[in-house]
This record gives structure tokens, C-alpha cells and sequence, in this order.
């Protein structure tokens, strides 16, 4: 072995016999750090992976999403994006010069039948282009011809995962069926799961989209979601400004369909993680400040640790030693505890990038793979480095500044220096405790709205039908009318119905006409929410009915014109009249409904949306929510539901049961997200600006023992000393909550994204963090106190020079 090696391992074995011989220090400089860099590296991992990790596609930066806009519409800013209509879906795709492709898409679920057991998976319907589009090759087979397209073929695609699941990785698998939404399909292709598209939502499986053009050329209505390639040097405004060109030629032309819409054209990663960009930021700003709260809490120990052993270093430079040397051994010491806090921290990264991932209620995109890979693996190995070099910085300064001999001094400055780390931390603290106290209050205050209907009580479920048995829409309200029928005779089921959005999940946006209002011009209709829905469905979400009634059942089944809309769509276009025998209809071409009730509203895209105007109509959706209500509990109504189900249709699968509380919980998942994170990275950094506190004050308190001896000798009391070092507690205190305040009322337009109804300079959350903070103060200074009250006049003169 040479010798640099040789002095390596000799001071590595002298640093860990230093660490060993202090379990105490060692064990809370190494949880510190592990608790600051595993919660870093979790957050990273989450960060890398919908922000900073390309699309699993060639050429990435080349996918773009495609939408139209609206341009001059009541009630919505000119540019909010909507989906694209298959006029302009045609012409863009036929005729756009900047772009190298189009595709379209419309996602869903889809029923697949393997054996005796059927089931629901995540599906899209795309067009012949999509997979050359995205650049996706399959693993088997192929994608879709532009004649399977136009016959509709009986053909599919599979996702490995579900080739593997449903065929056992067979290679032969091409040209064999399976049976989708109740008929039977030829397998053609297979694509790899690393493909996996989150603008779709993760699809198992692909179908061609056959699109009837006699019925759809003509139509404003907006289904399709397309996504596009940029050519070699494109830009995102080339292409916005050619695509809406071409808007503006055919709002010319067609003024009824095109006149109000404009198009946009957006970098596809962007769109995917758009809802959670700057929360993501956000969150690994916050848990940065827990790291560095850690990492100066780990200096201040070392430190400490150094003042301890300068008798120790005295000794040492007498044998010999040099400032350098001891400077290396102070450094090794820093190093193993920074790569023992890494590792461990490295560990918890792993249970809480699990945890992150479980998360329910979208949360993270859909599609999303979070794991702690090589490339968070290198994040925690910087920040593990970057951490011991700073908590170690201010030792080893005071080492070389200052000969051994003069470790001993407890000079004012070194007490000074230790006691602007706690302002130091404590500030940083202080910013993290607002940005976790206006997330908790925006949460409150968005659990507070009201949404409308009565989530105690509900249970809800899908029921997907399959379209080879239910090919019309007769067929399915007839399915459902059935349904609710056989749900009233399950033990409990006081109500039921079925809706095709629930409240609080997005629906369908429609443009309405009322028959005593002259229609307005083109592209200035108002427009309104629509739900489809069955006979009961308001008694079982729990919705009063305020005038005139619900549907009948023989409404439903026939598809009678009527409608019921809620109390702020007839205060908005009746105010102050009866509503109920007015006419509506939702389109120009579109038939008349006739009003036969008003029921209370409902928030239909969510909580922070608030109430809108809403109308329903008898109607149906291969896919519907059904609702009951009863006094028993999911659990208990299960079996009895899924009986009801298989009474009317054995073939037909019961999905995503849910309670009301499950629906409100997934509405608000993002907060409650963001809320946890910050709750867990605030109760950790708050613990160590305490621990940092009371080692603090625990130090001065020896350092000053003599003092406290005499002060005690001349008459002080003990309740005075208590005072004296809980009021510098205070200070100390005081000092850290006003910076980090101020620094927070800089960073409002940061936090901004963190609040629902209340500014990100809230004044109750402000003072409830002055009094957390002060109480943390106070119970950490206050075992240092008790000590220094309890120090004898006597003992301080005979300890005097003690450490």
C-alpha cells in the first residue's frame, strides 16, 4: 500500500474510532443530515421525473399539442384552449406546412374479456398517423393502415403489459383475438409499455378512430385531443401563426362553427406536467431550506465538537501535529458523517419516493414513473458532498484562522457566530412554516366550500358498457333504466341514478339558446354545463330539488325533451321568474327542451371552481357513474351492488366504487399532495432549529457558568436567571421570525400558487407562525434555562475552566 493511501486509511480508522467513541453526537449529526438529504433526494426524484425527464419518445422536443381557442366568447378569456373539431382537425392535418404530422386521439376505457372475467382498462382511439406520429416502434406487428381506419376495422393494438397479462408474452400473438367492449378484435401490434402515452392517460390499448364525416365535418362540437410533430428547426409561433391563419380562413367561411376560434400550438412536455410545474419547484425550494437548516444544524454540532476537543488538539500539536494535519482529520470526520447521513438518506428516499407514487387522486401526472434512478442517485451524492463541505466550512476556518492553542478561548464572537446560525436557521424556518401554513389554510378554506350535493351517504361506481351489445343509445338507457330499478331492491338503497360526470369531475361545456331570447350571433352564445343524466340521480347524489320535478323513468327510456337545470342557470337567464315550462336547446340545429324542474347547483369542476350554471337532460354515455345513497357503508353494499349489476348484465364490470368523501378527497388531491410535503419537511425543519436552539443555549450556558455562579453568589435568583436566558431565547428568536417574515413577503408571488381565497401575505397564517415559532423557542430554551438556575455559586468557581 503507498503511503498517501496508507495515511488515508489511517485517518479514516482514527475518525471512525472519534465517531464510536460519541454515539450521541454521531447519531444526531447523521439523522440530521439523512432527514435533509433523503427528503431532497425524494423530491428531486419526483421533480426529474415529470420535469426534467425527456418524453420516452425519438426526438421529444419535436411533440407538440395541438388545441383550438376561444376568441370572443362570453364568459371565457379570449385564448382558453378547448379541444379541436374534425373540420379543423382535417384541415390542419391536410394542409399545414409547419408541422411533419397530426394526429388525433380520444381517450377512455375500454371493457376486455379474458376468460370467464372481464375488466376495464384504459384505452384510446387514435387515428392511422398516431403511432408514426410519436415515434413509437412496436415490439410486435404494427400500428394502423389508413383503410383500417376508414372501415372501421376489427383490429387492436396491445401494451406489453397487457400481451403479457392476457397472452403470456406469446409471440404469436398477431392475428389472434380478444374481445373489447363486447366484439371480438384481430391483434395486429404490440407496443412497448416504456412508450406509454400520459396524454392519454397511460393506454393499454388502441383502436382505430373511425370518424364519420357526413355527421362530423359539419359539427362545432369539440372531441378531438391532437398531438403534432414539429419539422427539423420548426417553432412552436411558426406553427401557431399558420394553424391560425387557417382558423381565421375558415371562421370565414363556416362563421356558425369556426367564427370564434383561434389555435395554439404547445410543446407537449410542457402540457403533460403543466399542473404540477411550479408546485414541483416549489416543493424543492422548500425542502432545499430543510436541507441547508440541516446542514448548518450538523455545522453548529461540529463546531461544538471542536471547542470540546481543543485540549485534545493542544495535545496533538504539541507531538508534532501541524495545522493541516489536524485540519484533515477534522475534515475525514466530516466526510464519514456526510456519507453515512447520504446513505441513510438515500434509504428514506426510497420510502418516500414510494409513498410519493401511491399518492392518490392524480396527484402526479397520469403515467408518471417515479423512482430514484442514477441521475437522483447523483443529485443525493452532490448534495451530500456539497453538504459536508459547508456544515465543515466553519470549523476547519476557525481551525486555520486560529492556532490549536486558541481553541480553547470562548471568546463573544464565537458565541455570536453560534448564535447567528440560529437567526440563520430559525429564518429559514420561518419561510418554509408560511409557505406550510397557507397551504393548510387554502386547503381548509377549499374543504369549506360547498359542493353542491351531500357526500355523506353516497356511494358511486362505473359501470362501462359494451358497445357490440349496447350499440345505441337506447340500448344503454334501457341498460340503466333496468339498473336503477334493480339497485332500489339492495338492502339499504334508499336512492340511486346514474350521470355521465359526477360533481367535481370535468364534463361537457355547451353552448344554450332559450326560446324567448333572439339567438345570438355566432360565436357569442353563452355557454353552460350539460350532464347527461337518469331518473333519481338527484335524490342520490343528495341534490334538492327546488321547483317542479325530477325525471320519470319512462323520460329517460324514451329520451323525452325536457331538462332540469339548477338555481344559477334560471337566476342567471330568468331572474325573478318561474323557469319551469321555458324552453332550451343546446345547439342551433338542436332540439328543444322544456324545463320541468330547477334543482340547487352543483360545483361541477371542482371546489376551487365554485357553483355554475348547469343544465341536465335525459341521456346516456357508455360509460356512466351510477349513485346511491344509503346508511351503510361501501363495504357492506358491495355485494349487493355487484348482484344488482350482474341481474341486469352479467358481462358488464363494477369500477371505481367510491363514497362521497373519496370523491371530495380526489378533488382535492394536489393540495392535500403539496399540504403533507410541506406538514412533514415543516415538522422537520421546526425540530432542528429546535435542537439547534437548545445545543446553543446549552453552550452558552456552560461557557457562562461562571458568570451565572457569581450573578447567583450576589443574590440573583434562579426565576431571574430562567428570564435572563429565555428573554436572549427570545431575541434569538425574534430576530430569525423577522427576517424569515420579511423574506417570505418577498417571495408572495412564489407562493401565490400555494393559496385558494386568501393572499400569500395571509395575516393568520403569518401569526400563527410567529407563535410556533416563539413556542419552539420557548420549550427549547427552557431546559437550558432550568439548568443555568439550577448552577451553584460554588460548583461554577470549581468548575470554572471546565468544558
Amino acid at each position: 500500500m503507498t503511503e498517501p493511501i496508507a495515511v488515508v486509511f489511517a485517518e479514516v480508522r482514527q475518525a471512525l474510532r472519534v465517531l464510536v467513541r460519541r454515539p450521541g453526537f454521531t447519531f444526531v449529526a447523521v439523522l440530521t443530515l439523512a432527514l435533509g438529504i433523503g427528503a431532497n433526494t425524494a423530491v428531486f426524484s419526483v421533480f426529474h421525473s415529470v420535469l426534467l425527464r425527456p418524453l420516452p419518445y425519438p426526438e421529444p422536443d419535436r411533440l407538440v399539442a395541438v388545441d383550438e381557442t376561444w376568441v370572443g366568447v362570453p364568459g371565457y378569456a379570449d385564448g382558453t384552449r378547448v379541444w379541436a373539431s374534425y373540420r379543423s382537425y382535417a384541415t390542419w392535418r391536410d394542409r399545414a406546412r409547419s408541422l411533419d404530422g397530426l394526429a388525433a386521439t380520444q381517450s377512455g376505457r375500454s371493457i376486455v374479456e379474458l376468460g370467464d372475467a372481464a375488466r376495464s382498462v384504459g384505452s384510446a382511439r387514435v387515428s392511422a398517423n398516431y403511432f408514426d406520429v410519436v415515434g413509437a416502434q412496436p415490439v410486435l406487428g404494427r400500428g394502423f393502415s389508413v383503410d383500417e381506419m376508414d372501415a372501421d376495422a376489427p383490429v387492436v393494438v396491445l401494451s406489453e403489459g397487457l400481451w403479457e397479462q392476457a397472452f403470456a408474452a406469446d409471440p404469436g400473438v398477431l392475428g389472434r383475438s380478444v374481445v373489447i367492449n363486447g366484439a371480438s378484435r384481430s391483434v395486429v401490434g404490440v407496443m412497448p409499455d416504456g412508450y406509454r402515452n400520459m396524454y392519454t392517460g397511460g393506454a393499454q390499448l388502441w383502436t382505430p378512430l373511425h370518424i364519420d364525416e357526413a355527421r362530423w365535418l359539419n359539427s362545432d362540437a369539440r372531441w378531438l385531443r391532437l398531438i403534432g410533430r414539429l419539422p427539423d428547426g420548426g417553432t412552436l409561433e411558426a406553427s401557431s401563426a399558420e394553424l391560425t391563419d387557417m382558423q381565421l380562413a375558415l371562421g370565414a367561411e363556416f362563421p356558425e362553427t369556426h367564427g370564434t376560434h383561434g389555435a395554439v400550438v404547445r410543446d407537449l412536455h410542457s402540457v403533460l406536467v403543466r399542473s404540477v410545474d411550479e408546485r414541483l419547484r416549489l416543493l424543492l425550494a422548500a425542502v432545499g431550506l430543510v436541507l441547508l437548516i440541516a446542514t448548518i444544524n450538523v455545522g453548529a454540532l461540529l463546531f461544538a465538537r471542536t471547542l470540546e476537543r481543543s485540549h485534545e488538539w493542544q495535545l496533538r500539536v504539541a507531538l508534532g501535529a501541524g495545522r493541516l494535519r489536524l485540519l484533515r482529520t477534522h475534515l475525514t470526520e466530516a466526510t464519514l458523517l456526510a456519507l453515512a447521513g447520504g446513505t441513510l438518506g438515500v434509504f428514506l428516499a426510497q420510502i418516500g419516493v414510494r409513498a410519493l407514487s401511491q399518492i392518490e387522486g392524480g396527484a402526479l401526472p397520469a403515467g408518471a414513473s417515479v423512482s430514484v434512478d442514477g441521475v437522483a442517485l447523483g443529485y443525493a451524492a452532490l448534495v451530500t458532498v456539497g453538504s459536508a463541505l459547508l456544515f465543515a466550512v466553519v470549523p476547519a476556518w476557525r481551525m486555520v484562522r486560529q492556532p490549536p492553542t486558541g481553541l480553547r478561548v470562548r471568546s463573544a464572537t464565537t458565541s455570536r457566530g453560534r448564535e447567528t446560525l440560529v437567526v440563520v436557521e430559525s429564518a429559514l424556518a420561518v419561510v418554509v412554516l408560511v409557505a406550510l401554513g397557507l397551504a393548510l389554510r387554502s386547503y381548509d378554506l377549499v374543504l369549506q366550500q360547498d359542493p353542491g350535493f351531500e357526500p355523506d351517504g353516497l356511494v358511486t361506481f362505473r359501470v362501462p358498457l359494451p358497445e357490440a351489445r349496447y350499440p345505441s343509445a337506447e340500448s344503454e338507457r334501457a341498460f340503466y333504466e333496468e339498473l336503477r330499478l334493480s339497485l332500489t331492491e339492495v338492502r339499504g338503497v334508499s336512492a340511486s341514478g346514474a350521470i355521465d360526470a359526477l360533481p367535481l369531475e370535468p364534463g361537457s361545456v355547451w353552448p344554450v339558446f332559450l326560446e324567448d331570447r333572439p339567438d345570438p350571433p355566432a360565436g357569442q352564445e353563452p355557454q353552460v354545463y350539460h350532464r347527461f343524466a337518469t331518473a333519481g340521480v338527484f335524490d342520490g347524489l343528495g341534490v334538492e330539488v327546488l321547483a317542479g320535478r325530477d325525471f320519470s323513468g319512462d323520460e329517460y327510456v324514451s329520451g323525452a325533451p325536457v331538462a332540469v337545470v339548477d338555481s344559477l342557470f334560471a337566476e342567471r337567464f330568468w331572474p325573478g321568474e318561474d323557469p319551469l315550462g321555458r324552453r332550451v336547446r343546446h345547439f342551433r340545429d338542436g332540439p328543444w327542451l322544456t324545463v320541468i324542474g330547477v334543482v340547487g347547483s352543483t360545483a361541477q369542476r371542482g371546489l376551487e371552481e365554485g357553483l355554475l350554471p348547469t343544465t341536465y337532460a335525459p341521456g346516456t354515455e357508455h360509460e356512466m357513474s351510477v349513485v346511491v345513497r344509503s346508511d351503510l357503508s361501501a363495504a357492506e353494499l358491495l355485494p349487493g351492488l355487484r348482484q344488482a349489476v350482474s341481474s341486469v348484465d352479467a358481462g358488464v364490470p363494477v369500477e371505481d366504487v367510491r363514497t362521497g368523501a373519496m370523491v371530495v378527497a380526489d378533488d382535492t388531491a394536489s393540495r392535500r399532495f403539496d399540504g403533507m410535503l410541506l406538514l412533514a419537511f415543516g415538522i422537520v425543519g421546526l425540530t432542528l432549529v429546535a435542537i439547534g436552539t437548545y445545543g446553543t443555549l446549552s453552550a452558552l450556558v456552560v461557557q457562562r457558568r461562571m458568570e451565572i455562579g457569581v450573578r447567583r453568589a450576589l443574590g440573583a435568583t434562579g426565576g431571574s436567571v430562567v428570564r435572563r436566558v429565555l428573554s436572549r431565547t427570545l431575541f434569538l428568536a425574534s430576530t430569525g421570525l423577522a427576517v424569515g417574515l420579511f423574506g417570505s413577503v418577498l417571495m408572495s408571488r412564489m407562493l401565490e400558487q400555494l393559496v385558494f381565497s386568501i393572499p400569500a401575505t395571509d395575516l393568520v397564517t403569518y401569526a400563527g407562525v410567529v407563535l410556533v415559532m416563539l413556542g419552539a423557542a420557548t420549550l427549547a430554551g427552557l431546559a437550558p434555562a432550568v439548568r443555568a438556575a439550577a448552577i451553584s455559586p460554588l460548583d461554577a468557581i470549581r468548575g470554572d475552566g471546565r468544558s
